[in-house]
């Protein structure tokens, strides 16, 4: 009888160490899945936002960045150059550039992410500063309208704006002419 007791006790501590063991087990395995589960939810990452660009008044530049131009002094014009959005806005009158160029400063003015940029001239038709490059291509058009055939200069042509921090690029077309 002692020998049965005593093979019992063993056989239900046998039975009772497994059964912790499966518990510790189970306990572990949930513990590193829900480790992994969250190292897969801070991988994700939000996405950068579009660049913006935005029509804006040539009034809407500060005093401070035109300083020193010769804009204010310059009867004919000479020094400016306004990129509209198109012929059409220009033949309407429409005061709402997409770059404003000062050629006296040599600076480029873009109104990007909700605020007005000055860009220095960097070569022919580019400009840049730390966050932002633009540059553009140019050509005369065959035929202007007689609303505006009175003008010694036009140009059309496609703006490219690029965005330094993550190269996201805005490609605008525009129109520009002038006495």
């Amino acid at each position: 009888m002692k020998k049965t007791f005593l093979v019992l006790s063993i056989l239900s501590l046998f039975a009772c160490q497994k059964k912790t063991e499966t518990k510790e087990i189970n306990a572990k395995d949930s513990i590193t899945t829900k480790k992994d589960t969250v190292k897969t939810d801070k991988v994700a990452e939000a996405p950068a936002a579009q660049l913006n660009i935005v029509d804006f008044k040539p009034d809407e530049i500060t005093a401070e960045m035109l300083k020193g131009s010769l804009h204010p002094y310059d009867m004919e014009g000479e020094s400016i150059m306004e990129l509209v959005p198109s012929m059409k806005d220009f033949i309407k009158g429409t005061p709402l550039n997409v770059v404003y160029i000062d050629l006296s400063l040599k600076k480029a003015f873009i109104k990007a992410d909700g605020k007005i940029v000055a860009l220095k001239e960097t070569g022919k038709d580019q400009y840049a500063n730390n966050e932002y490059k633009l540059s553009f291509t140019s050509k005369t058009p065959e035929k202007l309208p007689q609303e505006i055939e009175v003008v010694t200069y036009a140009y059309e042509g496609k703006i490219t704006i690029i965005r330094n921090s993550d190269q996201s690029t805005v490609v605008r077309d525009y129109f520009a002419a002038g006495l």
